[in-house]
């Protein structure tokens, strides 16, 4: 009877964790792609347009590869009754790194303030 509960308790919280990426990912997209919007305020030769606009789109396919994976080994992971919470923490780790990496490079790549 334990070991059931625990299992139904690991797959609530993979549950919660899976919501909190998918919420995660979607804002850090949002996000990602409007500090594009910032080549508004360049002046002639000041921004890097290549630079930004292949950050966006690298976050943008990183973000949506981590979270089909992280979905797709925890479904899987599931079904074998196996530990699957660790999965969408994972990926939440991941997003957050890929996002601080995005943030820098768009900084480089549009120095307005």
């Amino acid at each position: 009877m334990s070991g059931e509960r625990t299992r139904a308790t690991d797959t609530g919280g993979a549950v919660v964790l899976l919501v909190i990426h998918i919420l995660v990912a979607l804002f850090f997209a949002a996000d990602i792609f409007l500090t594009s919007l910032s080549v508004a305020g360049c002046g002639p030769d000041q921004c890097d347009y290549t630079l930004q606009w292949n950050t966006v789109q690298a976050f943008l396919v990183f973000d949506a590869v981590v979270l089909l994976a992280v979905f797709v080994l925890g479904l899987v992971r599931l079904r074998r009754g196996r530990s699957t919470w660790w999965l969408p923490a994972g990926g939440i780790a991941l997003v957050l790194i890929g996002a601080a990496i995005a943030h820098q490079v768009s900084h480089i790549a549009l120095p307005v303030p």
